[in-house]
C-alpha cells in the first residue's frame, strides 16, 4: 500500500494522507511530492506520526 502511494504521489503530484491501524496503534501518514519546476517528482517525502490517543479519546 505505502509504495503503491508513493508512486501515485510521485505521478500527480497530489499530497495524500492516510492513516492506518498497526495492532493496537494507530498512525497518520502524509505524502509529499518534492516539485521541482519543469522537472519530473523524483522523491516524496513522508511525514507519520502515532495518532492512538486522538483515535481512542
Amino acid at each position: 500500500m505505502r509504495l503503491a502511494t508513493v508512486g501515485e504521489v510521485a505521478a500527480t503530484r497530489i499530497a495524500q494522507h492516510c492513516e492506518v491501524q498497526a495492532h493496537a496503534r494507530w498512525f497518520e501518514f502524509w505524502y509529499y511530492p518534492v516539485i521541482q519546476s519543469d522537472k519530473p517528482v523524483t522523491e516524496v517525502a513522508i511525514y507519520a506520526r502515532e495518532i492512538t490517543a486522538q483515535k481512542n479519546g
